[in-house]
């Protein structure tokens, strides 16, 4: 693999290989969470989903006429 790097792939190879130690420590000892600001940033995120969903349903209902729309069991 090495002759086929160049010299921007090397420093992506180099740095990558670099960060192998402290990211296998990092996954081995666990990283801090803080529980607080995790908390609070969860209340944002659904906050803003839920601001989402509701602009959708009216766009859905409201331009194509389609009352009950449910984006969420397209999948």
């Amino acid at each position: 693999m090495l002759p086929q790097l160049n010299d921007y792939t090397q420093r992506t190879y180099d740095f990558s290989r670099a960060l192998q130690g402290p990211v296998l420590e990092m996954r081995l000892r666990g990283v801090k969470i803080d529980e607080w600001r995790r908390a609070e940033v969860r209340e944002e995120y659904f906050a803003k989903l839920e601001e989402a969903e509701a602009r959708l349903e009216r766009i859905v209902r409201e331009g194509c006429g389609f009352v009950g729309f449910n984006w969420r069991s397209l999948c």
